[in-house]
């Protein structure tokens, strides 16, 4: 883990595998993503970011932290998990 973070959930959002149909998983993300902060853009400002993740059910959360990095200067996020769940 990166001391400090390069982004942060500021305060608690809807789980995503607590979701069962699109309509929540869109809002949960729109949540998430309003919940993210970078604290220091300069630090992914131009830089390429990878994101890891344990489980991939649908992306959202991964597509979330992707946007955010993006909207803090980041030129290019590449995403790496672990397990892919099937989604419901």
């Amino acid at each position: 883990m990166l001391e400090p973070p390069l982004i942060e959930k500021t305060r608690a959002t809807p789980r995503m595998r607590d979701t069962a149909f699109l309509a929540e998983r869109q809002s949960a993300a729109r949540k998430l993503y309003a919940a993210l902060s970078v604290p220091d853009p300069a630090r992914v400002h131009g830089r390429r970011v990878m994101v890891y993740d344990d489980v991939f059910t649908a992306g959202s959360s991964l597509n979330a932290v992707a946007r955010r990095l993006k909207a803090s200067g980041a030129v290019k996020v590449y995403g790496l998990t672990l397990a892919r769940a099937q989604w419901r």
